[in-house]
């Protein structure tokens, strides 16, 4: 093989640098511009602008993203939303009061001809106000992971009254305890109000001086379609959850599943109310509720009717005359698949209820208590 000149290597050489030459011409000058180089990504505020807040009270009449940069300690209410599209992060930080029976941690304060809409708080604690927070005709909002106790009166208040609307909300993963009266407490007055359509999930309510929870519609006032699931309802100085309805008012189609409800000082589950309100279609489903007071769940015979009550189990009630799941009267209810072990009376069903067998025999259901034992609808007592 032949071995190329001298002549031939440094003209090969010399079209090389030539074309990396030609090449770095046509990207342009390497040469930086004078003056003090800038950044050039954009900041976060201009990504996502957010405004700070630093001091309370404080009256948000915007819509935007507002976030905590301190704790906050007021001697009045402490935040106040009156507009559409707001989001607050408290960011881990806490806004304390002190205990004004009139002021709110959190206040959303939507009116009857114009709710507030598409509210978000999230991610700190609120503590001794009057309310913890306060939900005034707030519809489509969201509030979690927040830490309410030392209110006054409730620790969370959905307000429906004065003709208002508080419905379509979420409350999820608070923990509300400590509190001077109910834990939370879905409240429509006597008029045509509505609390309709809420979720609350995966909440504690616990050591409260009332309820843990309290739903309480006034006469033509609806607390319909509202669902509590898979939350904690325990050691409350009264009922676990209290539903009252006034004559006249509505409380249907409302689902409790899931909850664990014990310890406290009344009943575990109470729907009640005046002759000639209507109570329809509720439905409490794979419920734990253990030691509390008097029954497990309980409905009163003034229309509460159509109530399916399945897959619960009922345990340690305490009190000299304890029962387990008691659902008097005449009207149409449906109750399935629940154990209940412990109560002086397990079960007390009225002339209308439909139900499952009551097993209360031991051993193998194939063999001791035949057909009763083997239905799929079947109630145990033990």
């Amino acid at each position: 093989m032949k071995t190329p000149t001298r002549s031939k290597r440094l003209l090969c050489l010399s079209m090389l640098v030539a074309g990396i030459a030609a090449e770095a011409f046509a990207q342009g000058s390497l040469t930086p511009p004078p003056g003090t180089p800038g950044p050039s990504m954009k900041t976060l505020a201009q990504v996502k602008p957010q405004i700070p807040i630093m001091n309370a009270p404080c009256t948000i009449t915007q819509p935007g993203a507002y976030y905590l940069t301190t704790n906050l300690v007021t001697t009045s209410s402490g935040i106040t939303i009156s507009a559409n599209d707001v989001t607050v992060d408290l960011m881990g930080f806490s806004i304390t009061g002190d205990r004004g029976a009139n002021d709110y941690g959190v206040f959303v304060d939507g009116k009857t001809n114009a709710p507030c809409r598409n509210i978000v708080v999230r991610n700190g604690t609120i503590k001794n106000f009057g309310n913890g927070l306060e939900l005034r005709s707030a519809q489509h909002s969201l509030f979690e992971y927040l830490m309410v106790s030392g209110s006054v009166n409730m620790g969370i208040r959905l307000n429906g009254s004065y003709s208002g609307d508080c419905s379509g909300n979420r409350i999820a993963n608070c923990r509300v305890s400590g509190n001077g009266y109910y834990g939370i407490f879905l409240f429509v007055n006597n008029d045509v109000g509505k609390c309709n359509g809420n979720s609350i999930s995966d909440c504690t309510f616990r050591k409260n001086a009332n309820s843990g929870v309290r739903i309480d519609t006034g006469s033509g006032g609806q607390c319909n379609q509202n669902a509590f699931r898979n939350c904690m309802i325990q050691d409350n100085a009264s009922h676990g959850i209290h539903a009252w309805t006034h004559t006249g008012g509505r409380c249907c189609g409302n689902v409790i599943e899931g909850c664990n409800i014990s310890g406290n000082a009344g009943y575990g589950i109470y729907f009640t109310g005046g002759e000639g309100n209507m109570v329809v279609g509720n439905r409490i489903s794979l419920c734990t509720l253990y030691n509390n007071a008097g029954t497990g769940i309980k409905q009163e015979a003034y229309g509460v009717s159509a109530s399916q009550i399945n897959g619960n189990l009922v345990s340690g009630t305490r009190g000299t005359s304890s029962v387990g799941i008691d659902v008097p009267g005449q009207s149409p209810n449906l109750i399935v698949q629940n154990v209940c072990i412990g109560q002086t009376n397990n079960f007390f069903f009225g002339s209308g209820a439909t139900y499952g067998a009551i097993v209360t025999a031991k051993g193998a259901l194939s063999t001791t208590n035949g057909a009763a034992g083997l239905s799929p609808w079947a109630n145990f007592s033990r």
